[in-house]
């Protein structure tokens, strides 16, 4: 049985024109992030918090945000991707990988910055690293970095900051025509809990990752541009596309301690 569904979309954005995606397919759809099962501190407000976090560890609520936000984007009509973590305490980020991807996707939250070219200049700005194939048609590496900042963050915070740089992991880019969605820099406004992911997040996700029998095919949306210079490069080129200084002003939107 064929399934139809109507996707309404402003446009979303890929990290390539090449329409880089993971290396998944619809008979193998699963991609294990391995997360090093650190956390920050949190700052949990009661009059926005849901109450059960009130009594978690700070590693508790990261593993309840963090598959919560992986949720979001396994739970997309017409996709067949899924996503899913283990915990490895010693897993990290290596600062090496211009001399080849280890082609593990790693969720490091440390204090430790894994790449000391950007750790100068922005020391406490969240990272997504996608490190594409040769012709950049398959994202082979994505790793995720996490700073532990100076002031304690909030779950909202963390959880949006944990869906925006998947979604770089996904393949996704900044969206500039919509400020609406997790993806795009200038997102504010809503609450982790009651975030769900707009028509352009989903219509990106079904386009580069679509079932055989779903006939959502999106036709909004457009191609980021190509890395340039080879896999090789150093990926700190790569990523300063991905710095996300105003998620990071999001992530830092804390409340203070009175």
């Amino acid at each position: 049985m064929v399934m139809m569904s109507i996707m309404v979309c402003s446009s979303f954005v890929l990290i390539s024109n090449k329409k880089s995606k993971l290396p998944v397919d619809e008979a193998r759809p699963k991609i294990v992030f391995i997360w090093n099962g650190k956390a920050p501190e949190f700052e949990f407000d009661p009059a926005e918090d849901p109450p059960e976090y009130e009594s978690l560890t700070p590693e508790e609520i990261m593993a309840k945000v963090l598959s919560d936000a992986m949720g979001l984007w396994n739970d997309v009509p017409g996709s067949y991707l899924e996503l899913s973590y283990d915990t490895d305490p010693d897993v990290k980020i290596s600062a090496s990988e211009q001399a080849g991807p280890d082609e593990k996707f790693v969720i490091e939250v440390s204090d430790r910055h894994p790449f000391p070219d950007i750790s100068a200049i922005m020391p406490q700005v969240p990272l997504a690293v996608p490190i594409l194939s040769e012709d950049q048609t398959l994202i082979r590496d994505c790793d995720i970095f996490i700073p532990i900042p100076d002031i304690a963050p909030s779950i909202d915070s963390m959880g949006i900051t944990l869906v925006h740089e998947i979604g770089h992991c996904l393949g996704i880019g900044h969206p500039h025509a919509s400020k609406h969605t997790p993806m795009s820099y200038a997102f504010t406004g809503v609450s982790f809990s009651d975030l769900k992911l707009t028509a352009d997040d989903k219509a990106a996700v079904a386009f580069l990752y679509p079932q055989k029998d779903y006939e959502a095919r999106p036709t909004c949306g457009s191609l980021g541009r190509s890395r340039s210079g080879s896999p090789e490069s150093p990926p700190w080129l790569w990523l300063m596309l991905f710095i996300n200084t105003p998620l990071m002003i999001s992530l830092l939107r804390v409340r203070r301690r009175e």
